[in-house]
């Protein structure tokens, strides 16, 4: 009884190390470059513009005020942000994963402890697809014994239930690019559009390898068709192929690799998993396959396309900038539930004792210490609380940085 207990009791010392290391790092780490940006937005006339410039202005050598847009979505308390973002993300992903232990290995990701301290939105992301899927994820119903009046009624709750999803789905882009109110609304259709889609594909099509596969190169698709038709920075794929061409398996390395089935802990299960996946036909694990290859898809090709366009606008060191911008690999952590979730379904369960997966867990265990403990300040915060002491309103001081995160940079003294 005593042993079984011990057992039982085996995720306590992991949630609660996850618990004090989230809280260490709110209180030594500063907010990210990106959060001082989206802190740095004022109002004016209904809209939010930043003041000092755009953090990707024209003449990378200097910054201009005239030159920013305007967005009318949300881009304050970044923070609290987080915060509310950890503790949906802990909720939803226990929710869904009913695992103790599994939950207290998500969270210990060093790339969502960072996120974390930053002020990323990573965990909101995270909460947000969890919901997203727990709505989408069909019922059992037995079809055949319904009328044809019911089976109408099934397909009219079905599609509402899609839309639903997508609303929530929608969020995400409603939060990472500030969409005013046209532009949510049409974000909704979208993904309500893909849905159905998705919805009336027939069940033969959703073999998981496959549909793993597919989705991978759905997802690369569509930014390369972006920047064949030239939209916003995607248009940096056709200006400048052969930089694009040699960031994307760097990014495939950064994304898939290290931040994916290392830093978090699916490398141990990737072979099994692999192996069975291609016998198991289950249109539910289809469908998590689908979109867990399509989001990659995007993310790989979204990274190595970023890369290219900031080291051109910055006319940074290449391929030195891929270096020094490789955090952005953190974001295939918005994947983490569905990715537990497919291990899960897949092999009846996740062996968090098998030496392979101890192995995984002890290589980020000091990676999450580090991003925890050792925290960020910024040299620009001495500098700041000196110019708001000394400055008078409406003051000017002279900034010089390079070009590379300059804006930004500069955002912190906002």
């Amino acid at each position: 009884m005593q042993q079984r207990f011990g057992e039982n009791k085996q995720w306590m010392i992991p949630l609660l190390l996850v618990f004090a290391l989230y809280l260490i790092c709110g209180v030594a780490s500063e907010k990210g470059l990106d959060a001082h940006v989206r802190d740095g937005y004022v109002t004016e006339g209904g809209d939010y513009h930043l003041d000092w410039g755009d953090t990707r202005p024209v003449d990378p050598l200097a910054s201009n005020p005239e030159d920013a847009k305007d967005v009318n979505g949300p881009t304050k308390s970044y923070t609290n942000f987080a915060i509310v973002g950890f503790g949906l993300a802990t909720l939803v992903a226990y929710t869904i994963l009913r695992d103790k232990l599994t939950l207290a290995i998500l969270m210990l990701n060093p790339a969502l402890i960072y996120s974390f301290g930053k002020g990323y939105d990573e965990l909101f992301i995270i909460a947000v697809m969890g919901i997203a899927w727990v709505l989408w994820s069909r019922k059992q119903t037995s079809e055949q014994s319904q009328s044809e009046q019911a089976a109408q009624i099934q397909k009219v709750k079905r599609a509402a239930q899609i839309l639903l999803a997508a609303g929530v789905m929608s969020l995400i882009p409603l939060q990472k690019f500030m969409f005013g109110f046209e532009e949510w609304i049409f974000s909704i259709l979208i993904f309500w559009a893909i849905g159905l889609s998705v919805e009336y594909t027939p069940d033969r099509f959703y073999k998981p390898r496959q549909t793993l596969g597919v989705g991978f190169a759905l997802g690369t698709g569509v930014i390369i068709v972006l920047g064949l038709l030239g939209y916003g920075s995607f248009s940096i794929i056709t200006s400048h192929p052969v930089r694009f061409l040699s960031a994307w398996p760097i990014a495939l390395l950064d994304v898939i690799l290290i931040y994916g089935l290392v830093g978090m802990v699916l490398w141990p299960f990737a072979i099994t998993t692999w192996k069975k996946m291609g016998v198991i036909e289950d249109r539910d694990i289809g469908e998590l396959t689908l979109l867990i290859g399509t989001l990659s898809g995007v993310i790989v090709t979204y990274v190595a396309s970023l890369w290219t366009f900031e080291s051109v606008l910055w006319d940074s060191e290449w391929p030195l900038h891929m270096w020094t911008m490789g955090n952005n690999g953190r974001y295939i952590t918005i994947l983490v539930i569905p990715a537990y979730l497919l291990v899960q379904k897949v092999n009846d369960g996740i062996d968090w004792k098998e030496k392979k997966a101890i192995i995984g867990i002890a290589l980020i265990i000091p990676l999450s210490l580090l991003a925890s403990l050792h925290g960020q300040t910024y040299w620009t915060d001495d500098a700041g609380e000196i110019l708001d002491k000394e400055m008078d309103d409406n003051g000017e001081f002279l900034f010089v940085h390079d070009s590379t995160l300059g804006m930004h940079s500069l955002y912190t003294f906002h």
